[in-house]
């Protein structure tokens, strides 16, 4: 199953133009191989857009910190 979904989402990386993560996310092993690729990819996200896109991330972060404590 994990192989499956993993193969899925690197196609749809390819599609979207992001040939290394989509190899990454193909070659990933593991949950933390799997974890690694998407942490990329958010801080990459963060970086483009950190008014918008960056904040909801760190609004999120905070907020999760606040109902785990």
């Amino acid at each position: 199953m994990q192989k499956k979904l993993q193969s899925l989402v690197a196609t749809q990386f390819e599609a979207a133009g992001f040939k290394t993560d989509a190899k990454n996310i193909r070659t990933a092993s593991g949950v933390q191989g799997i974890r690694k690729v998407a942490i990329s990819v958010i801080k990459r996200c963060m970086k483009a857009d950190p008014t918008g896109f960056g904040n909801d991330i760190r609004n999120l972060s905070v907020e999760g910190e606040s109902n785990n404590g």
